[in-house]
């Protein structure tokens, strides 16, 4: 049995028809179909049904086809690692964040030799994947009100937190928001306002409103009509609809886009923005220099 006889099956199935297979792998259908039958004869039974319309995958040609899509994976794999020999790699999560995306986008122009796998979720998510070794750092964002909760989750995990700065609360708004002008919004006034907010679990940064200023917000009593997973479908909506976003900013200068506003939230305080780690990790060459930089730019924004 050889991969290109499994790559053949699976470009087969997946293209519905053998003659669609072999434009899409640069050779000819009767080649296609003699590499096929020849490991249908090593295996003892049918992969495929063929009919003039194309091709249909048989019951055990399922279960051949979901092993060969893991094989074909692994090698390519294999295949990218020489691909990174000569590239430094860093592996990232974070709570959705657009500033942060943005300083890893400039450090990444002034690095060409490095290779970055970003992720983003909610908190829970980005400490999963820390604590599994999916990545190695995870930037998050908590408030002092749920710094316990959160040292709790971190002990149980063996992960440890560093905080990088203490970041700002403010109300994002787009143009059709009616806060869209002011320069700062008091609690009244976000009352009256729909939100949309990144997805959030066990432990939710958006609550943090109703804990300042003596509950003068309840987040509980706060319209919150989109919830969403990424900072792409975020702006989005705050540029096209009235909804207001309650996020934490890391620089003092600068907005998300020409069309969404930070705006000053009074008596709002600070959130604590920061990475994780395993308490086993030893924070690499490439990371650490990532991490300078990522405090330089947070220090003089």
């Amino acid at each position: 049995m050889e991969l290109k006889q499994l790559q053949y099956f699976v470009v087969s199935v997946d293209t519905g028809s053998l003659s669609r297979a072999a434009n899409a792998l640069f050779t000819t259908q009767p080649h296609i179909s003699k590499t096929i039958k020849l490991l249908e004869q090593e295996l003892g039974f049918s992969l495929l049904e063929r009919a003039s319309t194309g091709v249909q995958v048989t019951e055990k040609g399922k279960k051949v086809y979901e092993y060969a899509r893991r094989m074909l994976s692994e090698q390519q794999k294999i295949v990218l690692l020489r691909q990174q020999e000569n590239r430094s790699l860093i592996r990232l999560s974070s709570m959705p964040n657009g500033e942060l995306a943005r300083l890893l986008a400039l450090y990444m122009q002034k690095n060409s030799a490095l290779s970055v796998r970003f992720q983003d979720g909610a908190l829970e998510h980005v400490l999963h994947q820390v604590s599994h070794h999916q990545v190695e750092l995870g930037f998050i964002f908590v408030s002092d009100y749920q710094s316990q909760a959160l040292k709790n989750m971190l002990r149980h995990k063996r992960l440890e937190f560093h905080e990088l700065k203490r970041a700002q609360l403010v109300l994002y708004a787009g143009s059709h928001n009616p806060c869209y002008a002011r320069d700062c919004v008091g609690w009244a006034e976000l009352k009256k306002l729909c939100f949309v907010q990144s997805r959030e679990e066990d432990i939710s940064l958006f609550s943090y409103v109703g804990h300042v200023r003596d509950n003068l917000l309840d987040s509980h009593h706060m319209r919150v009509t989109a919830e969403v997973s990424g900072d792409c479908a975020l702006l989005q909506i705050l540029r096209h609809t009235a909804l207001g976003n309650i996020s934490c900013r890391l620089c003092a200068h600068g907005e998300p886009s020409d069309e969404v506003r930070a705006i000053r939230i009074e008596g709002a305080g600070a959130v604590q923005f920061g990475y994780v780690k395993r308490i086993s990790h030893t924070v690499s060459d490439e990371e650490r220099s990532f991490l300078t930089y990522l405090r330089d730019c947070l220090a003089n924004p």
